[in-house]
């Protein structure tokens, strides 16, 4: 009867074990378009390039149909056909750049202190590319947060 009991419970063990890590390893929904909590968020974070060069400011934000990322080394990225997923707490939005479709922009968004700053970055992959690191690995910039006009009109 000893045997009997200690099989059952093990039985349950590994029945159990198998759903609570199958669960967990399961894929996020992915979603189209931007997540509420990004729509009409503007953030402005400064770079340096180097010891002698002069800081620029980096804007990111939302715009009705795409994100944009104004400043950049090579110039503003503008992404269309967005979708994201969220994971534990950080946004990971993906859309094909306006300029050239066969890039892929994956931007990388984490916020902290209620949306007032944001850890912030993106990696521009081929068509059938995908980032090989985890999303703190590209999140370089802390953004603050701004006013609507203070990111469009530079």
């Amino acid at each position: 009867m000893n045997k009997i009991v200690k099989w059952i419970i093990s039985f349950v063990g590994i029945l159990v074990l198998s759903v609570t890590f199958s669960s967990t390893a399961s894929a996020n929904r992915v979603h189209d378009g931007f997540p509420a909590p990004i729509q009409g968020r503007y953030w402005r974070t400064t770079v340096n390039q180097g010891t002698n060069s002069v800081p620029r400011h980096m804007y990111f934000y939302a715009v009705k149909d795409g994100f944009v990322i104004k400043n950049t080394a090579t110039g503003t990225i503008r992404c269309k056909w967005m979708i994201y997923t969220h994971d534990y707490t950080t946004y990971v939005l993906n859309g094909s750049e306006n300029n050239d479709l066969s890039k892929v922009v994956w931007v990388f968004i984490t916020p902290d202190k209620n949306w007032k700053t944001v850890k912030i970055g993106y990696k521009i992959t081929g068509i059938n590319g995908e980032p090989k690191y985890p999303a703190i690995h590209y999140q370089h910039y802390t953004a603050t947060s701004v006013s609507k006009v203070t990111a469009i009109v530079h």
